[in-house]
């Protein structure tokens, strides 16, 4: 791009999507120079003739303490801003919400839910509740404060919400006080109170088109979208003049206009010194640098030649810049006998390059008033080198309960009090999901705690989402009906036993022998006891466990047989009887085949000298 510029004029550079670019010819010793005015972009405000001053009363506009598009290139332009405006757009607004009773204790509508879902799923055509809050989060973070617009249909019901551009509006004086009627909750019961109350409206204005008004969300009056003005108490605007209303949020007020601020706006100078520090390093780098020396002929003048070499070095138009400038002067003192006294002296310039950049320090200790003034700990911006596992943990549990939690909270309390509240779903209210940190050792340790009280359906489903599985639940036979396992056929029962009736698998079994008559078992309330206690030392015992060894069946025989009555060497618990019966039930095959073998041996005795030995030892024991 060539520029033809007369000495002592202005000159401004336009490219399509670029910001102008001020040039001006700076005249030094009758050298000519061009020098960049400034390395800021100048933006225009729409409103900059329109706002209230005391030398403007009839102006309807209050300004903003700071221009937004100016706020907004800060944030584009500094190396700092726009990542710490990323984490909490991130961490506070996406990761999603769910929806929970209004009271503690109570149940959500079906039908209120499934209509606060298709909501909030999508807020706007094409647009989701994520995206929305996210692109609501950057504006709040960057200006100070963001804008949600709320649509409603001719019934006056709210159907839809949208993102408005922030920095297009502007706040409108106050009008005199009116007095309306608010619904609020006092003592369980709502009630109507009237209050006297100064309603906001704000305007809209892009480029040179008219200004576009709307109202304060849940003003009790309409507004004429065009005109600006408030309809009568009780008039009804036609649908295409009626102004929608507007929901504010802001992060930090201001001191001296109803606006808000940027939690940021404190380190407004390590701002912008910041990115004067960097623009610094890049014309340094742009010029080459400084030659590394300069060597000085003294006592003399300078000749033309090395004069306009010496420019040329200094101005960085020279290709090689890392070479010495020598400059060559004459002597102009002494006599015609003898030339004067000529020193040469040499002056070095290079040492700020040796250096990896200049201001570093001064750009570290920036970035770090910029970072606290959002209160992030470095890991939210990609500096993990410091952390191990624990540090790292406790950086995001000290974010979470400090930074993201508290602002998810304030928004999710302004959303359930206005635009929930407004569209009238009284069984529920909307909360933002937390972050959560999974340690999958605590969540398996939480299961073996929780697996007796837990729904067998949950349990499933939350070791699914540990393991990254995908299992489907078994189906259950019905209480009474039958059992998870195939029930124990082959171990005899003590009817059987009476009748001499034997199963197949123990025909080795004496018929002649028959067992004393069984105990009576446990009362019907002592069973109801017994059951509890169960299945509080169920994992204790360890009674139902699969591929047991051989000692846990022998004991599992000698408790069965007696149980049953078979043998008369120890009174067995309430507790144990139950254990005991749930046991054998639950045998699996290779289990149910030793036990029956070994059931058979301990009872009838067998022809089997090994497994004999061992119910011998375990009698006696």
């Amino acid at each position: 791009m060539s520029l033809k510029v007369t000495p002592g004029t202005l000159s401004k550079i336009k490219e399509p999507n670029r910001p102008t670019i001020t040039f001006i010819q700076q005249v030094i010793k009758g050298e000519t120079y061009l020098v960049m005015a400034q390395s800021k972009v100048e933006l225009e405000d729409e409103f900059s003739s329109l706002y209230f001053t005391t030398t403007s009363p009839q102006n309807l506009f209050l300004q903003p303490p700071f221009e937004p598009n100016v706020l907004l290139n800060l944030v584009q332009t500094n190396n700092i801003l726009n990542q710490c405006i990323e984490a909490m757009e991130v961490n506070i607004d996406g990761t999603g919400i769910e929806f929970e009773p209004l009271e503690e204790g109570g149940k959500i509508n079906q039908k209120e839910e499934e209509a606060a879902k298709q909501f909030f799923n999508e807020p706007y055509p094409n647009v989701s509740f994520v995206s929305l809050r996210r692109k609501l989060r950057r504006q709040m973070e960057s200006i100070g404060y963001g804008f949600i617009e709320v649509l409603r249909n001719v019934g006056n019901e709210v159907v839809s919400m949208r993102n408005v551009e922030t920095p297009h509006i502007r706040m409108c004086k106050l009008d005199s006080p009116i007095r309306v009627k608010k619904k609020i909750e006092r003592d369980g019961k709502e009630v109507e109170l009237e209050f006297w109350v100064r309603e906001r409206r704000f305007a809209q204005m892009v480029g040179l088109k008219e200004q576009v008004y709307f109202r304060e969300f849940g003003a009790s009056r309409e507004l004429h979208r065009e005109t600006g003005m408030w309809a009568e108490e009780g008039q009804t605007l036609p649908p295409d003049k009626r102004a929608s209303e507007l929901l504010i949020l802001g992060i930090n007020p201001d001191v001296t206009t109803p606006y808000f601020l940027p939690r940021w706006i404190n380190n407004l100078p390590s701002v912008i010194g910041s990115r004067h520090a960097e623009e610094q390093n890049l014309q340094f780098l742009d010029a080459g640098g400084l030659p590394p020396a300069i060597v000085f002929v003294q006592g003399g003048t300078i000749i033309k030649d090395a004069s306009d070499q010496l420019r040329m070095y200094l101005s960085g138009m020279n290709k090689n810049k890392n070479r010495a400038v020598v400059v060559e002067v004459q002597s102009s003192t002494g006599s015609l006998d003898a030339a004067g006294k000529v020193d040469v002296k040499v002056e070095r310039f290079g040492s700020a390059a040796s250096n990896d950049s200049m201001f570093q320090k001064y750009d570290e200790a920036t970035e770090e008033h910029v970072r606290t003034a959002f209160r992030l700990p470095p890991l939210f911006l990609g500096k993990a080198d410091d952390y191990n596992f624990a540090t790292a943990r406790t950086a995001y549990m000290v974010a979470e309960a400090q930074v993201f939690g508290p602002e998810r909270t304030e928004f999710d309390e302004v959303m359930n009090k206005t635009i929930i509240k407004a569209i009238g779903w009284e069984t529920l209210r909307m909360r933002s999901k937390p972050i959560t940190l999974k340690d999958v050792d605590a969540q398996l340790k939480g299961l073996e705690l929780s697996k007796d009280v837990a729904t067998r359906e949950t349990f499933m489903k939350e070791i699914n989402a540990i393991a990254g599985l995908s299992l489907d639940m078994a189906e259950v036979p019905a209480q009474g009906v039958g059992e998870m396992h195939e029930p124990l056929t082959n171990t005899p029962t003590a009817d059987e036993l009476d009748s001499g009736k034997l199963p197949a698998a123990m025909a080795q079994v004496q018929p002649s022998l028959k067992p004393p008559p069984p105990e009576p078992g446990p009362d019907k309330n002592e069973k109801e006891m017994a059951t509890l206690k169960v299945k509080e030392q169920r994992e204790k015992l360890r009674l139902i466990k699969g591929k047991k060894t051989a000692n846990e069946l022998i004991d599992l025989v000698h408790d069965y047989a007696t149980l049953k009555g078979l043998v008369q060497k120890r009174e067995l618990t309430p507790e144990t009887q139950l254990l005991v019966e749930e046991a054998v039930t639950h045998l699996d095959a290779e289990d149910r085949q030793a036990f029956n073998r070994l059931f058979a041996s301990y009872v009838f005795g067998g022809d089997d000298p090994d497994l004999q030995q061992i119910v011998e030892f375990n009698r006696e024991a």
